[in-house]
């Protein structure tokens, strides 16, 4: 549940993540609130990268366009591609 590309999370990440992962097999949806630069995205993009490894989907709703980007930018990193759909 580490790195991937390169990039690897922090311990309190992978924590988190394992929370994730698990409590996604037992609820429909989720969602996670962390402190400003803990990380969000970079968790996001592997949480991202695992689950479509699965073949499961992922939506991502953020209300700002700069977001998005941000996103779509640091889920590249994970092999990712823009713009992928999936």
């Amino acid at each position: 549940m580490g790195g991937v590309h390169g990039r690897s999370l922090r311990g309190y990440q992978l924590e988190i993540k394992r929370e994730v992962l698990e409590a996604w097999d037992r609820h429909r949806s989720l969602m996670v609130q962390m402190p400003t630069g803990t990380g969000k995205t970079r968790l996001l993009a592997s949480v991202i990268h695992d689950r479509l490894e699965e073949g499961r989907g992922v939506w991502v709703v953020a209300h700002r366009r700069e977001l998005v980007e941000q996103i779509e930018e640091t889920v590249a990193r994970y092999g990712i591609p823009e713009g992928d759909g999936r």
